[in-house]
């Protein structure tokens, strides 16, 4: 990301994401942000403020990505 996106936590600026990207695996924005350990508790809600609107967000476990392959993998239809 060229420039950051501000965190807010009850409308003041907390933090902010460093980086981010669209998931098609989640159909969702995901991303990393810098924040302080108290508001880094899986499950808090924030704010985002991206360039386009402020948006909701949640933190979440990391990594994304499933290292395991734990995600049911969607079975091929055969032709």
């Amino acid at each position: 990301m060229i420039e950051v996106f501000p965190v807010l936590h009850n409308d003041r600026r907390i933090g902010q994401v460093t980086s981010a990207c669209h998931s098609p695996r989640l159909d969702r924005n995901i991303g990393y942000a810098m924040l302080p350990i108290e508001l880094a508790e899986l499950g808090t809600e924030l704010e985002v403020q991206t360039p386009n609107e402020r948006t909701t967000a949640v933190v979440v476990e990391r990594p994304f990505i499933d290292p395991k392959k734990e995600t049911p993998k969607r079975e091929l239809s055969r032709r």
